[in-house]
This record gives C-alpha cells, sequence and structure tokens, in this order.
C-alpha cells in the first residue's frame, strides 16, 4: 500500500505507542524541577555540571558571575544574586541568592570555593 496514509501509519504508531512513555532514566531533571521539588542531589548535580564546564583561566569572580547568569537566565528564576561576603568556613563559601517565580523567599546555594574548582555544597 501506498499513500499518505501508508507512510504516516507507522509515526502514527510509533506516537500511541510513546503516549506514556516516561523520560529515560539517565536523563536529568531540568533545573527548575529540580529546584522547585528541592531535590538537592539533582540540583547539585546540575550546578556541578555546569561548573565544570567553566574555564579554569578564567578569574574566580569571572566564573561566579558566570554561575550567577547562568541561573538568572533560567525560566522559573526571577532573580539571582551572589552575596556580598563570603561564609567563613575552609575553603570559603559563596552563597548565591536565588528568587524563584511563584515563591515568597529567596533560596540559597552555596558554591565552595576550592582552590582547585569550583562545586556546589548542596547535600
Amino acid at each position: 500500500m501506498t499513500g499518505p496514509v501508508a507512510r504516516g501509519t507507522p509515526l502514527f504508531a510509533l506516537l500511541l505507542s510513546c503516549a506514556t512513555c516516561g523520560p529515560e532514566p539517565d536523563v536529568p531533571m531540568d533545573f527548575c524541577t529540580t529546584l522547585r521539588q528541592d531535590d538537592r542531589p539533582a540540583l547539585r548535580d546540575a550546578v556541578n555540571e555546569y561548573l565544570s564546564g567553566l574555564s579554569a583561566r578564567e578569574t574566580l569572580s569571572a566564573r561566579l558571575e558566570r554561575l550567577r547568569q547562568w541561573i538568572a537566565a533560567q525560566p522559573c528564576v526571577t532573580a539571582a544574586e551572589l552575596d556580598p561576603t563570603l561564609l567563613d568556613t575552609e575553603p570559603p563559601i559563596q552563597q548565591v541568592r536565588v528568587r524563584v517565580e511563584g515563591e515568597d523567599t529567596a533560596r540559597s546555594l552555596g558554591i565552595v570555593l576550592d582552590p582547585d574548582r569550583l562545586r556546589s555544597n548542596l547535600r
């Protein structure tokens, strides 16, 4: 059989068979989903994945600003600001204050300023 119906049938059958398919198990949830669900391990992984892609040649302040901009660009985020003071720990921790659309309070994401790399301290 030829014609539009015959060519479209396999595609339709494929779409119908995947109507109840869920996300792939190894595909990470997006940033906004993890933030809204307060899924701290997944949020930590998402932030760390972004941080690992930043060039170590950039200054610390440039990398932190790029992180802030990346967070602020997320569709669920209305504002992201770097806290002006560091937490006095060893190594120090930079807090990023995040305002999520539809929420009254800001969330705080801690970034450990290791000499070798930046990483999230969410647990």
